[in-house]
């Protein structure tokens, strides 16, 4: 009732339209066209690239070299020794293909409405030259490498803490690391350490996080990209960010550690699954003005990101996220460009503005109809909870009258 309520409020609910999609292919299937597409396009460039479908040993290794990851033993104890040189791990969990790990993303993907309509928009676009299946290749096994170690680190903590420490020694090496970062840069890092610290300190040591965990982090962490967002003139996407970050853990549920041996941190959102997929579209397409923009998304597309629970979605996230940035920034100081506004990682200009822009409005819209919604929901909860109890009483009703029916039905039936 209640959601039948929002979305006739909102706009959402369209009785002929739902009539019509009900005569035609699934809802999902047609809603998702565009996300399938492209990862047809996806599989295409490819097989153009390579006969083998099957993960490549020797791309990954050379990718984990890159976050300097290849020297930290705890975590190649656990990956794929199918997968990875030096690694010692099963081979379990590791995809058949990489055509069935693309699948797995786009399944991912499909469940999203926003990535939806934006595949929708800008599928006709998207078809990437043949030049650029070498670059496809290599996207891939990023994406696919950073699900892996991002799995392990989510399993993990005693792994996860070791990685951190690696990965912060292995950034903050080099003499004059910092030079080249901004301002955003250098907050954004300060803040995802604090974050990756205070992971560790309650997973590692058992003791219980604050029930409001996150309620300053977390928009301050928004916060960031949503003031580099406005000064780069792409204000729709910033006012997204807005909505998302005045949506503070807290107010819908006590942060937690989960009680199995994960110790994964939990945090609960006020409507958590609209409020991770507006952050998954606001943070991709804010990294749309980057000329690495595919390798950002990797970071948020692997599976054990974008398919975690919605409560434990910010904990996948920011374990990814930093490794991302961590990688990102050491390339970029070995290969001496000063700029993450220049290709690091790839080899292509990934930028296009007309995409950021129409993904900037798409997002804009969806977050007034999530603040729309969150108005909504304190006077629908007692309407909510009245349709329930009535329901109840009309299920007592009926099964205290089922004994009596059934036995004037035998006595007729006699």
């Amino acid at each position: 009732a209640v959601d039948f309520l929002m979305k006739a409020v909102s706009g959402g609910w369209n009785p002929v339209q739902n009539f019509i999609a009900g005569c035609g292919p699934s809802k999902t299937t047609c809603r998702a066209a565009g996300i399938f597409d492209l990862s047809r396009q996806v599989h295409l460039s490819l097989q153009r690239h390579s006969s083998d479908v099957q993960p490549s040993k020797a791309q990954l290794s050379s990718l984990l070299a890159e976050t300097s990851l290849d020297g930290c033993e705890p975590l190649l104890r656990r990956l794929p020794s199918s997968l990875f040189d030096g690694a010692h791990g099963a081979s379990g969990g590791a995809p058949a293909s990489l055509g069935a790990f693309i699948d797995e993303v786009a399944a991912l993907a499909s469940e999203n409405p926003l990535l939806c309509r934006l595949s929708r928009r800008v599928r006709c676009e998207a078809v990437a030259p043949h030049e650029l299946d070498g670059e496809v290749y290599r996207l891939v096994h990023y994406c696919l490498l950073l699900h892996l170690v991002t799995r392990v680190l989510a399993q993990e903590p005693e792994v996860a803490d070791q990685v951190y420490r690696h990965m912060r020694q292995a950034v903050r090496s080099r003499p004059g690391w910092d030079r080249a970062l901004n301002w955003f840069e250098v907050a954004k890092l300060t803040t995802m350490d604090i974050t990756l610290e205070r992971f560790a300190e309650h997973r590692l040591c058992g003791r219980p996080l604050p029930p409001n965990f996150g309620h300053l982090g977390l928009p301050f962490n928004i916060l960031e990209a949503v003031l580099q967002d406005a000064l780069r003139g792409c204000h729709h996407n910033a006012a997204a960010g807005l909505a998302l970050s005045a949506s503070r853990p807290g107010s819908a549920g006590a942060a937690a550690v989960s009680t199995d041996p994960r110790r994964a941190v939990q945090m609960w959102l006020p409507r958590p699954t609209e409020w991770k997929h507006l952050y998954v579209s606001w943070n991709m397409c804010f990294t749309t003005a980057y000329a690495d923009s595919p390798y950002f998304a990797a970071a948020i597309l692997a599976p054990c990101v974008l398919g975690a629970e919605p409560h434990e979605f910010v904990f996948h996230r920011a374990l990814a996220l930093h490794l991302h940035i961590s990688t990102a920034i050491r390339q970029r100081h070995v290969l001496g460009r000063p700029s993450l506004r220049n290709p690091v990682m790839s080899r292509h200009d990934w930028r296009h503005a007309d995409l950021s822009r129409a993904w900037g409005d798409l997002n804009f819209d969806e977050a007034m109809r999530y603040e729309r919604r969150l108005r909504l929901t304190p006077h629908l909860l007692p309407l909510a909870r009245a349709v329930r109890r009535h329901r109840r009483g009309l299920l007592h009703a009926w099964q205290r009258q089922l004994p009596a029916t059934s036995s004037r039905a035998g006595h007729a039936t006699a």
